[in-house]
């Protein structure tokens, strides 16, 4: 994941050679160059704490023109050597917003960003508790992918929730269809000749009443009819 695409990393977070002096120092922060005056977009958004010239006693001198902002989490992000800043203190800016322009003021051997962040926001805006930029900001970006994850899962989870309700829904419906046939079935089953039918009018009635009753009105009733119509027709 690479969290500085289009960037180029002039000096990255770590031990270095101080380009003043020569002495190997540690460099808080990771050095970013587009070009002169280039719209610097905030990595994060957040609440900015700090716009304007990093003086000594700030927390951000040799810095120069400084934009310094605090993230939900608390971490202090610096843009710092701006030409210009185009924020205020105080202002809430989303991710993308431009904090200043591409610069080479305070203690800078030519126009870039140096970008830092900071765990804390005091005292002098995390002066010291410096964090490595890119991985604070992969990891920030790997909690957003968890997030738009955990927000698919659910997502998910409904769909199945409401398609296991309707399968629910369809197999009671069959069930109770099932139910119903199975009762039908059985009325007819009640329909067929009965024992005291075949002892008063004999298992011969049987061929003989074809078509004289044609639409059974229930076991008992059914097999009523059919015994007055046969005596009737027996009668002739």
């Amino acid at each position: 994941m690479d969290v500085f695409e289009g960037w180029k990393i002039t000096s990255p977070y770590g031990y270095r050679v101080d380009p003043f002096n020569g002495s190997r120092v540690f460099h808080t922060g990771i050095d970013l160059v587009k070009y002169h005056r280039y719209p610097i977009p905030a990595f994060v958004g957040g609440v900015v704490l700090f716009a304007g010239d990093g003086g000594p006693g700030t927390g951000f001198g040799g810095y120069g023109n400084v934009v310094a902002l605090r993230d939900d989490k608390g971490y202090v992000h610096c843009y710092c050597h701006l030409d210009s800043v185009s924020v205020a203190r105080g202002q809430t800016i989303k991710k993308g917003d431009i904090v200043g322009f591409q610069g080479t003021t305070g203690r800078s051997t030519g126009s870039h960003l140096h970008y830092e962040v900071r765990s804390k926001d005091e005292p002098s805006y995390g002066y010291g508790l410096h964090v490595d930029p890119g991985e604070y900001l992969e990891s920030l970006e790997n909690e957003e992918d968890d997030e738009m994850l955990k927000e698919k899962v659910a997502d998910l989870e409904t769909q199945m929730t409401a398609l296991k309700n309707e399968c629910e829904t369809l197999l009671n419906t069959a069930e109770a269809h099932i139910k119903e046939i199975n009762t039908l079935k059985a009325q007819l089953a009640d329909q067929n000749m009965p024992e005291w039918f075949t002892k008063e009018f004999g298992e011969e009635a049987e061929e003989a009443l074809k078509g004289v009753v044609d639409t059974p009105q229930g076991p008992n009733l059914f097999w009523r009819l059919v015994a007055v119509a046969y005596r009737l027709r027996r009668k002739g």
